[in-house]
């Protein structure tokens, strides 16, 4: 009997929106074949041809989807697909591998071996041009095959997963196994892509050591190779940002006074003291590799900089003004090898601090805001987890992290005054509540186009104010805004509107600022500061939205006080 493998609202709705946006944007017939083409661009990002020519999948394809064949000197590495795609949730949880699909692929993988010229009348004519593409290269001694079993659902388990194993292991053919956790990981684009760097440490200045299995480097660099390990190898005039994606901040701007300091010391006539300055950049790899000799050249893979943003944008300020500046500078860079993926966030904070960290900053690579940026780039949203990370993307496209805690406070929570006077709190004591796996992100989408109807109305309140307008202008909104948003939320439960449509926010909006208008007209009070940081006046909105009849409060809310 299988175990149920509980899937959050929120994997699912990302993992659901990664494969919506790629059939939508690459014309798949359906949901089902855009996961096996999504996944495997994901699995190989460097693929360069026509993903699509690797299907195999129809009638009379053996159980086979899709073959992948990467060739090389002296042979190929063979990629045989079998995909499996849930359309629930409920079937994601519960459904393993089907164990019929692996018979079929057990019998075409022996005829293969054997080389069954009877493949051909029972096989398409896709999957027939790829065996003899296969038995033509099996002649190379480096020719190898993997077999892929991907479903968004659980792996294949039981008495057909160790005939399998034994089988495939006869062959000397590797097995890879995808469920639900991986395709996540692969369709909503976190999973690493293979990127190559390279600099050339100072004359022996360097030292290297081991840890079981963590390496770790200390070298001397010029402040030029920096800058070409950080350039944009598509645009010389910018930074190549993900490579801090490791990183708890982005670059705070050559206004903060830290990085105003670091540009200030580079363009410096005693800047050949930097190294002594400056602590320097951290980063972390999954392998980096280098001939002990006298400036050695350093090769590394996947290259993050979790510690230097700062820095290092801050060098790149001062290259784009005056790079001359820079041939007299340099950087203490330190290099740690590791496959342990919670050791470059231990490591970020650990050594972290030139500039004040925050909650929000400390939370910013945490599974879930990782998860939610994903899930909205697949809206055309930017999810911006650490400040401005997304500046150069237009602003209505732009989500801040906090501002998304805030209204999910207001919205979900019922909690509109602790929107405002408690929003340190949301990377801290309040983050699991706010960030809970409930959430989806088709209804966050929505919280969040609710909340940019509102936006428009306090800035147009706000230019009347400016105007020198007095009546009739919606002053109260500067402090009253979340509880707008409470009240929308109470109309669109009483009413059962729901949000998802331009119309209905637009009228959930004006009928929740005319409520709002009302009470502000019966209180008689300017103080609008203290009139909506009262708990009291939460309750006081809440009965004159139902008047007109009555709807239970949410289960939970004594949860968070």
């Amino acid at each position: 009997m299988n175990m149920k493998k509980n899937i959050t609202e929120l994997d699912w709705s990302v993992l659901v929106a990664s494969i919506e946006n790629y059939k939508n944007s690459n014309g798949c017939k359906d949901n089902d074949e855009a996961y096996g083409l999504c996944l495997v661009g994901g699995l190989f990002p460097n693929y360069e041809g026509d993903i699509r020519d690797i299907l195999v999948e129809g009638s009379n394809d053996c159980g086979v989807d899709a073959i992948k064949i990467d060739r090389h000197e002296n042979g190929a590495h063979i990629h045989i697909f079998q995909f499996k795609h849930c359309r629930t949730r409920k079937n994601a949880e519960t459904k393993t591998f089907p164990e019929g699909a692996t018979d079929k692929l057990i019998s075409f993988i022996d005829r293969l071996f054997e080389k069954d010229k009877d493949i051909e009348h029972y096989a398409n004519p896709y999957l027939w041009d790829k065996v003899q593409e296969i038995w033509d290269l099996y002649q190379y001694p480096q020719t190898q095959i993997s077999v892929y079993l991907c479903t968004n659902g659980q792996k294949l388990n039981g008495g057909k997963k160790y005939k399998l194993d034994n089988f495939l292991k006869e062959k000397d053919i590797i097995l890879e196994e995808i469920d639900f956790i991986s395709s996540l990981n692969t369709l909503s684009s976190r999973a690493p892509s293979d990127t190559e760097h390279e600099f050339q440490a100072i004359e022996k200045q360097y030292l290297s050591r081991v840890d079981g299995d963590i390496k770790g480097l200390v070298a001397s660099i010029p402040a030029t190779s920096l800058i070409s390990l950080i350039t944009d190898p598509k645009d010389g005039e910018r930074i190549n940002t993900n490579i801090f994606d490791s990183n708890i901040r982005v670059y705070l701007g050559k206004d903060n006074p830290v990085n105003g300091s670091i540009i200030k010391s580079a363009l410096s006539e005693d800047n050949s003291y930097f190294w002594y300055l400056n602590n320097g950049i951290t980063a972390v790899c999954s392998d980096f590799l280098y001939k002990p000799v006298s400036s050695p050249i350093i090769k590394i893979k996947n290259l993050q900089i979790v510690n230097g943003a700062q820095t290092t944008s801050a060098l790149f300020e001062v290259y784009k003004r005056k790079p001359e500046s820079l041939e007299d500078i340099v950087i203490l860079f330190r290099l740690y090898e590791t496959k342990d993926k919670n050791l470059p966030y231990d490591i970020a904070i650990a050594t972290n601090s030139q500039t004040r960290i925050l909650a929000r900053d400390l939370m910013s690579n945490m599974d879930t805001q990782v998860k939610l940026e994903a899930g909205f780039s697949h809206f055309g949203y930017f999810y911006e987890r650490k400040v401005g990370q997304h500046r150069h993307e237009k602003q209505e496209k732009r989500i801040d992290s906090k501002k998304l805690g805030q209204l999910i406070l207001a919205y979900d929570m019922r909690y509109p005054e602790k929107s405002k006077k408690d929003s340190d709190h949301i990377f801290t004591s309040l983050y699991s509540d706010v960030f809970n796996s409930d959430l989806t992100i088709e209804h966050l989408l929505d919280i969040f186009l609710t909340s940019q109807v509102l936006d428009n109305k306090k800035e147009t309140a706000n230019l009347q104010r400016r105007k020198g307008a007095v009546d009739d202008v919606d002053t109260f909104m500067t402090y009253g805004y979340y509880h707008a948003l409470y009240i929308v939320a109470l109309l669109s439960e009483k009413l059962g509107v729901i949000i998802s449509s331009n119309k209905n926010r637009e009228s959930l909006v004006e009928d929740a600022l005319n409520i709002m208008r009302d009470y502000v007209g019966d209180v008689r009070t300017k103080d609008y500061y203290n009139l909506f940081r009262n708990p009291k006046t939460k309750e006081e909105l809440y009965d004159k939205v139902m008047e007109k009849g009555q709807i239970p409060l949410p289960l939970g809310l004594a949860a968070i006080h």
